[in-house]
């Protein structure tokens, strides 16, 4: 998890050009985000293996991706 950490402060400062804040709710919907990210590669077809590299392939993919609006 320590380099998933690390790909989100690199994102973030390169992103919002200010040092990220890491409280407990932030580390909290972290692992929430790489949970789900696991929870599909497992439903995943062909099946993924979820390694450290795959993970932090998967987070650094899915924090790229832009938000979608509602509206």
């Amino acid at each position: 998890m320590a380099k998933i950490v690390d790909a989100w402060f690199s994102f973030y400062k390169k992103n919002y050009v200010i040092e990220p804040t890491f409280n407990g709710a932030a580390a909290k919907n972290l692992k929430l985000i790489v949970e789900r990210l696991q929870k599909l590669a497992d439903k995943a077809v062909p099946k993924y293996e979820w390694t450290e590299e795959y993970a932090l392939k998967v987070t650094n993919h899915f924090l790229r991706k832009p938000l979608l609006s509602n509206g």
